[in-house]
């Protein structure tokens, strides 16, 4: 750390403490790692702080993902193929791998599907009857 990036970050601290919003003495140079531990604090609350409690946690949000890729599929090209796409999604290696680790992954990619899903059923509801001139 350069003595420009320190003075920063000692001035950043200050501001902080000032406003009373920090009492700590960390700042992450990763702001966007904030999101998946802060939803997943609120599992340690219900649940307990063990690894466990995250990987069941990763675990819930890949199997809610699979659900709402044949959720979207089916909305969108039938039954037939929302039931493929569940079989291909489940079996997938990174759906396999990534919900036996503690990692960010499979809540994103969760959250990217409930996106999905809310925009799919948005256009299903208000279908564009309208013709631009």
């Amino acid at each position: 750390m350069t003595a420009k990036e320190a003075a920063k970050k000692a001035q950043f601290r200050i501001l902080l403490a000032d406003a009373g919003t920090v009492e700590f003495d960390y700042i992450s140079m990763f702001p966007h790692v904030y999101g998946f531990p802060a939803i997943l604090s609120y599992a340690f609350r219900i649940f307990g702080t063990c690894v466990s409690t995250a990987l069941y946690f990763n675990l819930a949000a890949s199997m809610l993902s699979c659900v709402l890729v044949w959720v979207i599929t089916r909305m969108i090209a039938g039954k037939p193929a929302g039931i493929l796409a569940l079989a291909i999604m489940c079996f997938f290696p990174s759906m396999i791998l990534y919900s036996n680790f503690v990692a960010s992954e499979p809540l994103f990619t969760f959250l990217l599907l409930l996106a999905m899903y809310l925009f799919t059923l948005s256009m299903k509801e208000t279908p564009f009857k309208k013709k631009v001139p």
